[in-house]
Parts: C-alpha cells; structure tokens; sequence
C-alpha cells in the first residue's frame, strides 16, 4: 500500500448513503464547504494517529480541497494546528484539486499551492482529462499526483484513441 484517499459521504436518515456530489455543491454554495474540508482533515488525522499508535506503517491520505478552502486565508494554518495537535508530518496528507478549480484565480491558487507544497504537503491534480486540461497548466502546478479521469483509463485496453491519450498523459 502506497496511499490512500478519504472519500467522504453522508448517512442521510431518510435517503441513505448519498455521494458527494448530491451535498458537496450546496456546501460550496453555503459556504459550509471549508466547514465540511476541516472535519475531514480532523478525521484522517485521528485516523492516522490511531495507526500509527497501533504500530502501523502510515502512508499518505489523498484529500479533496475545494478552491474556497485553498482561498481561506485561515487554511494554512488550520491544517497545520490540526496536524501538530496528532503529531503528524504534512507529507501524511495528499491535497487533491482539479485543474479547473487550480487555474481559476490562478496567480493565487498557484501561490496558495506552492506554499502548501514548500510545507511538506503532497499535491495532486485530479478528474485530469475532464474540461480543459492543458499539460501547459499541469506544467505551472506544485504536483506530485496526476490522477486521470476513469473514462480515459477504462477504456484503454478496448480503444486506441483513449489509450493513445492515456499513454501520452504518462
């Protein structure tokens, strides 16, 4: 095991388990979403130190970052009380953003993300090869992780083109 990623989901009483993109978007437009980051930063820190105080190996958590959070002038140093009250190092805790969200405001998403990285935090673009990916951008990004759309990598074995496009992205 080389990582893992934190996915979150919310026991709704009456609808059952529902998928983030049934709750994420009103988060966003509420302005809970930064909120709703700081409970799952807290999670996969306690859950990495329970771990760890079990005596095993710790490998990097990927977490979804929304641009709202990267933009938060408090959440640099939110995550770095977070991760000094569990006594973790940042290079536990992989940001995950999607091209589009980094390339918005980009002068200071791109700042926000290098000093993320310069802190010791792994970074990873995300859904890459959904709306417009440009490997120009992906050049000015602080990133680690590349993670492809899933449309791209399934259909590889069966379609030339998908696999002409995956191979190139590698």
């Amino acid at each position: 095991m080389v990582g893992l990623e934190a996915l979150v989901r919310w026991p709704h009483a009456e609808r059952g388990l529902l998928l983030p993109q049934h709750f994420v978007p009103l988060a966003e437009s509420s302005g809970l979403i930064a909120q709703l980051g700081r409970v799952v930063l807290r999670q996969v820190a306690r859950q990495l130190a329970l771990w760890r105080a079990r005596g095993l190996p710790l490998v990097p958590v990927a977490i979804n970052v929304s641009l709202q959070e990267i933009q938060d002038g408090q959440f640099v140093a939110g995550l770095l009380g977070t991760l000094r009250e569990f006594g973790l190092h940042p290079s536990l805790i992989e940001f995950e953003i999607t091209e589009s969200a980094a390339m918005k405001n980009a002068e200071h998403t791109l700042r926000q993300l290098r000093q993320l990285e310069a802190l010791g935090f792994r970074m990873a673009i995300d859904d890459f090869g959904t709306g417009f990916s440009s490997l120009s951008h992906l050049r000015q990004l602080p990133t680690q992780t590349i993670k492809m759309d899933q449309s791209f990598v399934q259909g590889a074995e069966r379609n030339p083109a998908d696999r002409d496009i995956t191979e190139a992205i590698i």
